[in-house]
């Protein structure tokens, strides 16, 4: 059984707990409350607050499966997850608004293959390059 965010040993309210940020994610791991981790980029803190929770979660052998969302934390995730050798799988939506829009404005990157992986952007930084055409269509005029 799978349950996103975190796979407990006793269920946890993850908006109630603040196990969100990473000093949550760090008691949750040190007590060996979780068999895979599922840390939201976005949520955690940022590329490195979520790298440290992905190191220490290596320490104890916790597999990661990060959620990843939103258009610019999607290429971020996926760099993050190709620096981490314990990465399981991922949950990453593909259908719907925020993906079709990332199609759009960034042609193929960090899209899925057609064997279901999203390859590793290899362009510099986090790999995006956005159609500024594209985006000033999407521009709001003021």
């Amino acid at each position: 059984m799978f349950i996103p965010t975190l796979l407990l040993t006793e269920p946890v309210d993850m908006e109630k707990s603040g196990l969100s940020m990473g000093e949550g994610f760090r008691d949750v791991i040190q007590k060996r409350a979780v068999n895979i981790l599922q840390p939201g980029l976005i949520h955690a803190g940022g590329i490195t607050e979520t790298k440290k929770i992905a190191s220490l979660a290596l320490a104890y052998g916790i597999p990661l499966a990060p959620h990843i969302h939103a258009t610019i934390g999607v290429a971020a995730s996926i760099q993050l997850m190709a620096s981490c050798t314990h990465t399981l799988a991922a949950e990453y939506i593909t259908s719907g608004g925020s993906y079709d829009l990332r199609k759009i404005l960034c042609g193929n990157c960090c899209m899925v293959d057609n064997e279901g992986y999203v390859p590793v952007p290899q362009e510099p930084g986090l790999g995006v390059r956005v159609d500024e055409e594209v985006l000033e269509r999407f521009a709001v005029k003021g």
